[in-house]
């Protein structure tokens, strides 16, 4: 029976623990919704589709966000994606619960939870809420989990050192203490008069009220020690989910750079390129497209050799970055070929930079000896000159450019005109 009701509490106290974590991550997921709420800011006539992208550049865990009107149904997703949409729906039938949806990069599935918040005060009479939708952190689950059976163990090893105490107690100080209240009692049934103790039951009742001052000690020190591993239990937790994102956020940031020119590869191209198109293309501000190639680069490499044009493919990667700002991006586009997005850049602008980037390549140039005649070609285009219609049609009158240009001779800038 005794074993029954320890193993029952014990099986309580684990699943209190595990509601109480899960009631924590709920609170957490909430509030950090409600600050995704309060950082939103809407465009012209209300759209929030660049507020949101905005975001979610810095905060890696909002996938969507949707508006409900005033009867509560779905008004707008950003970003407007099936997967989002239904993961939406889903996650208002599911009152809160974590969902799952397809990954936007066709990956793994994610595990996702919706929190309806208000909008903050944003003017809008036709949405009043909205429904984020957080990406759940999984290891923040592991490490729910591994609390709960942390606390299981501990349950079940107090529970058998109280076992173990209990009976000491009841060998060392409960057993002399009935025996001797029940000879007291005795003596006082056959005399009537309170029996005299000896100088040694004194000395025995003294120890025995140390020995309890002593245990009541213990007991004090180990609620304190308790108390402190439960400290550093949750601190080395909280530190290690940190350490978890920063590793995580890292090896993104790696898995898109180019081994070689330690500029951006084609995977960070297809991801970045629509989103940033949109963003300006809804702001009203203008992005340019830099198309560059190394002329007489399939040439040069097969005389002198891979390692020597990898070296020259490594002096254009430097180039590019050490020729543009922190917020433009350069890309290896493929082989010998590059491209540059530079936001809020005009295509004036841009030819001036792409000018001085084929003036200092033509200086590197002088160097390999004039046998061989490299030099880079570049083409231009943006988005309030050529007025495209998506991001792929920006690179693509960019590239128009450099074939302009390579017609034209090479070691030049052409800038893109639409017709």
């Amino acid at each position: 029976m005794m074993l029954f009701v320890a193993g029952f509490a014990v099986v309580a106290f684990g699943v209190t623990t595990h509601r109480f974590l899960d009631t924590h991550a709920r609170r957490f997921l909430k509030e950090q919704a409600r600050l995704c709420a309060a950082a939103l800011t809407p465009g012209r006539d209300g759209d929030l589709s660049g507020s949101v992208e905005r975001l979610r550049a810095r905060y890696d865990r909002l996938i969507a966000l949707a508006t409900l009107d005033v009867s509560g149904k779905v008004h707008s997703v950003y970003p407007e994606r099936p997967a989002h949409r239904t993961a939406v729906r889903i996650a208002l039938e599911s009152h809160g619960d974590p969902v799952a949806m397809s990954s936007p990069q066709n990956g793994e599935p994610l595990s996702v939870s919706g929190i309806i918040v208000p909008l903050n005060g944003i003017p809008s009479r036709i949405a009043q809420q909205a429904v984020i939708l957080l990406r759940n952190d999984s290891s923040a689950i592991i490490w729910t989990r591994a609390t709960v059976v942390f606390a299981l163990v501990m349950g079940l090893t107090s529970l058998v050192s109280v076992r173990a105490m209990r009976r000491w107690f009841d060998r060392r100080i409960t057993t002399p203490l009935r025996d001797m209240t029940s000879a007291a009692q005795r003596s006082l049934d056959e005399s009537g008069d309170v029996p005299a103790l000896e100088p040694g039951e004194w000395c025995e009742t003294t120890q025995i009220a140390e020995q309890l001052h002593v245990l009541r000690q213990r007991i004090i020190k180990g609620e304190a020690y308790a108390r402190r591993l439960e400290r550093e239990s949750q601190h080395k937790i909280r530190d290690r989910e940190l350490g978890f994102d920063r590793q995580l956020r890292r090896a993104r940031d790696l898995a898109t750079i180019d081994p070689l020119t330690r500029v951006r590869n084609r995977s960070f191209f297809a991801e970045k390129l629509e989103p940033l198109f949109e963003h300006h293309r809804a702001n009203g501000d203008d992005l340019s497209a830099v198309m560059i190639d190394i002329d007489n680069f399939k040439r040069y490499n097969d005389t002198k050799g891979h390692q020597v044009g990898d070296t020259v493919l490594r002096f254009v990667g430097a180039l590019l970055l050490g020729g543009i700002r922190p917020t433009d991006h350069a890309i290896r586009y493929g082989g010998d070929e590059f491209l540059l997005l530079l936001p809020e850049t005009s295509a004036e602008e841009t030819q001036l930079i792409a000018d001085r980037l084929v003036k200092l390549f033509g200086q590197y140039a002088l160097r390999l000896g004039k046998k061989h005649k490299l030099s880079i070609s570049a083409g231009v285009a943006s988005l309030k000159t050529d007025n495209p219609k998506d991001g792929h049609e920006l690179v693509a009158c960019a590239d128009a450019a450099l074939y302009a240009a390579k017609r034209k001779g090479k070691n030049t800038v052409i800038a893109h005109r639409r017709v």
